[in-house]
C-alpha cells in the first residue's frame, strides 16, 4: 500500500505541472501562501467580528450555530466546483495482485489530505480556542471541532462523489446554479429564514456529545464513493453509449455561409469540452452578481458590476481565444481559410456571448429600471469594444490549455497577459464614464460611453484587417509554442 502511494507522490512530482517553467510554479506558490496568510488573518478577526456581532443573550456556540447550514451548503458546492478528484493509474495495477478494493481505498483516503481542509483548520481551530473554550469549557468546545471535522471530511467525500456524477453533465450543473440562485433570493427576500432554522437545528447538537452523530456523513459519503468506483472499475462501463443528440448538439446557427459553419462548430466545440464549458456556464452565475451588489441608492457606481457581470462570458473564453486551439492549432493553419473570416467568426460568437447575458440582465428592471441604460451602455462597450480587444490580445497567447480540465483553481495556459488585459478591460470604461460623469451627471457619462463604443464599431473592418495582420506575423511563433504543450 505505502508502495502504490509512493507511485503516487512520484507521478506528481513527475507531471507535466512539475516539468514545466518556473513561471507556473512561482505563481502557484504565491496563491497558496496568500490563501495561507489570509486564512491565519481570518482565524485573528474571525473571534473580533463575532463579538462585535453577537447578541448578548446568545453563546458563541449558538450563534455560530445558526451560520452552520450555510457553511456546509456553502463549503460543499465551492469544493463541487473547484476540488480536484484524487486519482491513480489503475491500468498500472490490474494486472498486478493487487484487491481493487485496496486501491479504492487509497483513492478514497488520499482525497482527504487536501489544501481546502487545511485552510479550514488554520481558521476554525485558533476560534475555537481563543472564543469557544474560554466562554464554554473544555467539552463544548470539543464537541464542536468534532462537528467541524465530520463535516469537513464529510464534505470532502461527497463533493468529490457528485463531482464523479455530474461534472461532465452540463444539464446537472444548470440545475445546481438554478438552485444556488434560488437559495439565494429565497434568502434575500425572506431576511435570512435559512438563518433560523439552521440554529434551531444545530443549536442543541454543537455543544453536547450529539455532535459524534455527524460522522455518519463521512462514513455514508464514503460507502457512496467506494461503491460507485468498484462499480465503475472496468473501462467499458464508461464507455458513451449510443443515443440520439440532445438539445445542446441542436444548439447551432442555422445559414450555409462560412461565418455561419465556423460559428456552429466553435459552439460546438465549446460544449463537447470540459474547460470551456466550464468557462461559459460561470455566464450563468456571474448573472446573480448584480442581485447582492447592486445599490438603489448609488446606481452610478453600477457601472463596474455591469460590464463585469455582463461580459464574463467573453472575457472567460475570449481571454484564451486561440490557446483553446492549441491541439490543433496546426491543423488550422494548413486550411485554405482567409484569417479575417477566422476572427470574423470569433467576433460574432464574443457578441452572442455579450448579447445573451444583456437580454436575461433586462429583469433588473424589476429591481430598478434606471439599470437598464446603465446595462445597454455596458453591453454596447463590452461589443464595441472588449470583443476586438480580446481578439488583438489572443495573438500574444503563447500557453496551451488542456480543453479536459476544469476551470476553478486551473491556472494553465495563464500568464502576464491574463492580469494586463484586464486594465482596459475593465478599468477603461470607468475611466471613460468617470470623466463626464463628474462634471455632467450620470447620463452624460453613459453617452460618452455609449459614444465611444459606437465610435470603435465604425472602424470594424480596420480592427479585423489590424488583427489578422498581427496574427500572420506572430502565427508560427504560436504554433511552436503550442507544439511544445504539457504532456
Amino acid at each position: 500500500m505505502l508502495e502504490i502511494l509512493r507511485h503516487s507522490v512520484l507521478a506528481s512530482l513527475r507531471g507535466g505541472f512539475m516539468r514545466g517553467g518556473w513561471g507556473g510554479k512561482i505563481l502557484l506558490g504565491i496563491v497558496g501562501l496568500y490563501f495561507t496568510l489570509l486564512a491565519i488573518a481570518v482565524s485573528y478577526i474571525l473571534p473580533e467580528m463575532v463579538n462585535k456581532h453577537k447578541p448578548e443573550d446568545l453563546s458563541v456556540i449558538s450563534y455560530t450555530a445558526s451560520f452552520a447550514l450555510y457553511y456546509i451548503l456553502g463549503d460543499l458546492a465551492f469544493r463541487f466546483a473547484s476540488q480536484e478528484l484524487s486519482s491513480i493509474q489503475l491500468r498500472h495495477y490490474t494486472l498486478l495482485p493487487i484487491p481493487f478494493k485496496r486501491l479504492v481505498n487509497l483513492i478514497l483516503g488520499k482525497s482527504l489530505f487536501n489544501f481546502l481542509n487545511l485552510i479550514a483548520l488554520i481558521v476554525f481551530l485558533p476560534f475555537a480556542k481563543n472564543l469557544i473554550l474560554p466562554e464554554s469549557g473544555f467539552f463544548p468546545s470539543l464537541w464542536w471541532l468534532v462537528f467541524l471535522i465530520a463535516i469537513l471530511l464529510g464534505n470532502t467525500l461527497l463533493g468529490t462523489h457528485l463531482k464523479r456524477l455530474f461534472a461532465s453533465n452540463t444539464k446537472a450543473t444548470l440545475i445546481k446554479l438554478v438552485i444556488i440562485g434560488l437559495i439565494a433570493l429565497t434568502e434575500w427576500y425572506t431576511d435570512g429564514a435559512l438563518q433560523s432554522v439552521s440554529q434551531f437545528v444545530f443549536s442543541p447538537i454543537l455543544s453536547s456529545p450529539l455532535a459524534l452523530l455527524f460522522f455518519a456523513y463521512p462514513v455514508l459519503a464514503y460507502k457512496w464513493n467506494h461503491r460507485y468506483l468498484l462499480f465503475n472499475r472496468y473501462e467499458e462501463r464508461w464507455r458513451i453509449n449510443d443515443k440520439k443528440d440532445g438539445i445542446w448538439s441542436k444548439l447551432d446557427f442555422n445559414g450555409e455561409s462560412l461565418l455561419s459553419i465556423l460559428v456552429a462548430n466553435e459552439w460546438k466545440l465549446i460544449l463537447r469540452h470540459k474547460r470551456t464549458r466550464s468557462a461559459i456556464l460561470l455566464t450563468v452565475l456571474f448573472l446573480f452578481y448584480g442581485v447582492f451588489f447592486y445599490k438603489d441608492d448609488n446606481i452610478g457606481s453600477s457601472m463596474f458590476i455591469a460590464v463585469f457581470m455582463l461580459g464574463s462570458g467573453a472575457l472567460n473564453y475570449g481571454q484564451y481565444l486561440i490557446a483553446w486551439e492549441a491541439r490543433y492549432f496546426d491543423g488550422i493553419l494548413t486550411r485554405p481559410l482567409q484569417v479575417e473570416k477566422f476572427f470574423l467568426g470569433k467576433w460574432r460568437l464574443l457578441v452572442l456571448l455579450n448579447l445573451i447575458p444583456f437580454i436575461f440582465s433586462l429583469l433588473y428592471a424589476f429591481k430598478n429600471v434606471e439599470l437598464v441604460p446603465v446595462h445597454f451602455a455596458a453591453a454596447l462597450y463590452n461589443i464595441g469594444f472588449n470583443t476586438y480587444l480580446l481578439m488583438f490580445l489572443s495573438t500574444y497567447q503563447r500557453k496551451p490549455i488542456d480543453l479536459n480540465a476544469g476551470s476553478a483553481l486551473n491556472y494553465q495556459g495563464t500568464s502576464a497577459l491574463q492580469f494586463l488585459m484586464i486594465f482596459p478591460l475593465i478599468l477603461l470604461p470607468l475611466v471613460i464614464y468617470g470623466l463626464f460623469s463628474w462634471p455632467f451627471g450620470h447620463y452624460a457619462g453613459l453617452l460618452a460611453l455609449v459614444v465611444f463604443s459606437v465610435l470603435s464599431l465604425a472602424f470594424h473592418r480596420t480592427w479585423i484587417k489590424g488583427i489578422a495582420t498581427n496574427f500572420r506575423e506572430k502565427k508560427y511563433l504560436m504554433a511552436d509554442s503550442f507544439r511544445q504543450r504539457e504532456s
